[in-house]
């Protein structure tokens, strides 16, 4: 910003001596140079306070520079909470990239997956990869960054389009990848694709300008030349039904073209009253994707209007249609609704039980119990509403009862649930399980897992039932640990592995609904030279959670294969080999209609090695536990102080803030770490340091209940820095805690934190900004702190 100030103060002076009117104007004067100064001042300000954000991109596997990457930066400055910028960074030719943001800046990063034939981002690896920064904080320079993607390797590609009679076809798109702009071709057919991919096979899809005329066809990996031969497209009937067989009324959805993995020419439509569709221009040889959600509102500009519709997504290969036949989509209807009652033994009403609804309407592949619920009225009874037809478990409990889960019809109108007083005894649980008509299935393995939970450890010890002729299975348990869990599952050939989490020392009924297994899901680690990883084994994380054996393993090449999953689940596996990254995710996506192997490719990991002391250097003694994150991505581990000192294996390249807390006993509870360590980590190293205890100061109160309400067995008190900033850099993941039986609810507590602002909340699904802010003061010790536990709704 530039402005004109005065020169000469004298002349100033002399028109002070002039009259009063002349005064004031003068006066005005004065005052707008000083404004202007300030503003020239402030805009020198702003511009010093510019950092700089710089460094080089290199490829994962190779190390090489990639010339030309594009980075989008999403900034947001200091004070403007919610509101961003937008900057595009482009490497130079030699990898080397440079912008500056304003001082004190958030910046979360996406790469550039495209640009021109340059290069080409590998999809599998951006879907867990979408960009180096995430929220960062930049409040200095940062210099020498390097950041590493993984491309594709790619090749141009000439080809040529002809009719069904070899003659050439102007106009015509050809596509090969979402991320790669589509190549028309000339008067003589004739056309250039900047990339394809030369690590495997695809496809060429070409339609024409008039969309009456479509081809595909197939090429190996690296192919620089193609020829395409077009055939008139069609038109299908299409009809979208429920599952109960009522037509899909007014069903809306959206239609895209799959190729290669991806979705292309995204057609939003309409089902009639009469659940029927008509779909033009179709290339027979393709597959198609059709999905719905279940929202009545507009989103991202598109309607939706499905309210009374669950969401889906259904993949169909018309090649294999028969002739004559439509397209047939299946959609959960949610137009049911349970009306039921709770009683007792006595045929009395149960007020204020609590009905949980469980989640899917069997059991489901991996199914959780929820935490909402609904409290029975003075007579007994709830409903609920928005149910597909079929099946639906409830689990309810209420005091002095033993707490049961019921399975009913989703059309039942007159459902009873009676709850037994509570007995000494271990739970007793029924499954029944059904093949996916509904038929009994007999001799099926049914298996009742009980997990031992101990500290930082569990053992599972399971028990096996076959189902009798009418597909059912019985458990009667002993009584369990509070904290101990248990998980039902069913093994069955060609079927899905259903797993169900069952509430200790709980009652059930079951039914169990098997679902066909789909192709097998094939996957190869790769280090991140893109080498091979012999002889490691994946963890199939929801066979772990319920006490199975979780583990399949690689062959030398690190090729391996999951089986027992339906084409409409995703898997989340882990590997497990010493020297690598074990908190890397590896998913594999529903089936998109692609049979191929995805590669994942795995950091080798660096070990933190570090000792806590106290202020006069001796070591921490006592029990205490480092909480480590690593910054900028949603990754954290944790572990064991042992005499001072400390051991963090797996810990990927990175920026890591490291925490420490303690066993609460009264050697630990008033020392604590002030603020989070940052230690920085790289691929393959070995990383020291250390971290000198405080003593905190103490804050005490009380925490104040919700009228007429149940105790809970324990709370969790949680004071998380007040200032956003360093909420999200660390103490979302690592807050001060305090946990509280419920037996001690209503007694004092004391927490010992630094100076600073805080944020106190009782229960770790309170939403941050909903609590007491309190100031922490060197020093000053604060009491009486009433703490408000909010009543769950």
């Amino acid at each position: 910003m530039y402005c004109l100030v005065p020169k000469e103060n004298n002349r100033m002076q002399k028109i002070q001596t002039h009259s009063c009117t002349h005064s004031i104007v003068v006066a005005l004067a004065a005052c707008l140079w000083l404004m202007l100064s300030c503003a020239v001042v402030s805009a020198a300000d702003i511009e010093e306070a510019k950092v700089v954000l710089s460094g080089k991109v290199v490829e994962l596997t190779t190390g090489k520079p990639v010339p030309g990457m594009l980075l989008h930066l999403w900034v947001t400055a200091p004070g403007k909470k919610g509101e961003c910028t937008t900057e595009h960074v482009t490497a130079d030719e030699q990898g080397h990239f440079s912008t500056k943001v304003t001082s004190g800046s958030k910046v979360s990063s996406m790469w550039g997956t495209f640009a021109g034939g340059k290069y080409m981002v590998d999809e599998r690896w951006f879907s867990d990869h979408r960009g180096p920064l995430v929220g960062v904080l930049v409040a200095q320079d940062m210099e020498s960054l390097v950041f590493k993607v993984k491309l594709c390797p790619i090749v141009p590609l000439q080809g040529k389009v002809l009719d069904a009679n070899g003659q050439p076809v102007e106009n015509v798109k050809v596509y090969v990848h979402q991320a790669i702009p589509p190549a028309t071709t000339d008067k003589a057919g004739n056309f250039t694709l900047c990339a394809v991919p030369t690590d495997q096979d695809f496809d060429l899809f070409a339609i024409s300008e008039q969309k009456d005329l479509a081809g595909v066809a197939h090429f190996k990996a690296g192919c620089q030349t193609a020829q395409i031969t077009l055939s008139p497209t069609q038109t299908y009937a299409g009809e979208a039904r429920t599952t109960d067989d009522f037509p899909a009324q007014k069903l809306k959805f959206q239609v895209e073209l799959m190729l290669n993995g991806c979705e292309f020419s995204r057609e939003e439509m309409d089902a009639t009253n009469t659940g029927g569709f008509t779909l033009a221009h179709v290339c027979p040889q393709m597959k198609y994707q059709f999905s719905w959600d279940s929202s009545a509102d507009y989103i991202k500009g598109y309607p939706r209007g499905n309210a009374v519709y669950d969401m889906g997504m259904e993949v169909v290969d018309v090649s294999k249609i028969p002739a004559g036949q439509p397209i047939r989509l299946k959609v959960k209807a949610l137009a049911y609704s349970v009306l039921g009652r709770v009683v007792n033994e006595q045929g009395q009403p149960i007020a204020g039980a609590r009905v949980y609804k469980q989640n899917g309407q069997e059991v489901s592949r991996w199914d959780r119990d929820p935490r909402r619920y609904q409290l029975t009225d003075k007579d007994g009874r709830f409903t609920v509403d928005s149910l597909a037809a079929g099946d639906v478990a409830f689990r309810i409990v209420a005091p002095g009862y033993q707490g049961k889960t019921f399975t009913t019809k989703t059309d039942n109108v007159d459902f009873t649930a009676v709850l037994t007083s509570s007995h000494a005894e271990g739970a007793k649980i029924e499954a029944m399980v059904q093949d996916e008509q509904g038929n009994p299935v007999s001799q099926a393995e049914v298996r009742l897992t009980h997990v031992i939970i101990e500290r930082y450890q569990q053992n599972a010890v399971s028990q096996n039932v076959a189902t009798d002729a009418y597909g059912k299975a019985e458990f009667a348990l002993q009584k369990d640990a509070p904290g101990d869990k248990n998980y039902l599952s069913c093994r069955a050939p060609g079927y899905v592995l259903p797993v169900r989490e069952i509430a200790a020392n709980e009652d059930a009924s079951l039914v169990i609904k098997l679902k066909k297994e789909g192709r097998p899901r094939l996957g190869r680690l790769l280090g991140s030279d893109g080498k091979p990883i012999s002889n490691a084994r994946v963890r199939v994380e929801e066979w772990a959670n319920a006490g199975l054996d979780p583990y399949v393993s690689c062959d030398a090449e690190g090729r391996f294969t999951l089986k027992g999953f339906a084409e409409s689940d995703s898997v989340d596996v882990k590997m497990v080999v010493d020297g690598y990254v074990d908190s890397e995710r590896l998913f594999f996506p529903r089936y998109n209609g692609l049979d191929r192997e995805l590669k994942f490719f795995v950091e080798r990991h660096g070990i933190i090695r570090g000792t806590v002391h106290m202020p006069d250097g001796s070591l921490a003694p006592g029990e205490w536990r480092i909480g480590a994150r690593r910054l900028w991505q949603s990754i954290w581990d944790d572990t064991d102080v042992t005499s001072g000192s400390f051991e963090l294996h797996g810990a990927e390249a990175g920026t890591w803030s490291l925490q420490v807390y303690s066993s609460l006993t009264p050697e630990t509870a008033s020392w604590i770490c002030a603020a989070p360590v940052k230690v920085k980590m790289e691929e393959n190293k070995v990383v020291e340091t250390s971290i000198t205890l405080t003593q905190g100061i103490p804050v005490s109160g009380r925490l104040v209940l919700p009228l007429n309400t149940q105790k809970e067995k324990s709370y969790i008190l949680i004071a998380d820095s007040a200032t956003g900033e360093e909420r999200d850099d660390y103490y979302k993941v690592y807050p001060f805690t305090l946990p509280i039986s419920g037996e001690d609810a209503g007694k004092p507590w004391t927490l010992y934190l630094p100076e600073g602002e805080f944020e106190f909340r009782c229960g770790e699904n309170t939403p941050p900004g909903s609590g007491m802010k309190i100031t922490v003061t060197k020093d000053k010790p604060l009491k009486d702190v009433m703490i408000e536990v909010k009543a769950e709704k």
